[in-house]
């Protein structure tokens, strides 16, 4: 790739601002119905409110985990 074109490629990919995650809570979602229960939690179907975005929720028991010494989980 010469220079001219590496130029042109960097401008192409810079990136004017800053991109903006937004910050999520149990309250940006709609929690559904649960579909399905493991050792260490349980799992619900949930929509994000703003996109109506589907997802699984996994809702981890802090108790279990700790029970079976399961620290790497918790990271």
């Amino acid at each position: 790739m010469n220079q001219e074109n590496n130029e042109e490629y960097q401008k192409e990919i810079t990136i004017s601002q800053p991109i903006r995650v937004p910050q999520m809570s149990l309250k940006s979602f709609d929690i559904g119905y649960g579909i399905g229960k493991r050792q260490f939690g349980r799992v619900y179907i949930a929509r994000e409110k703003i996109s109506g975005y589907i997802v699984a929720l996994k809702v981890l028991s802090i108790g279990e985990l700790i029970k079976v010494n399961a620290k790497r989980q918790l990271k």
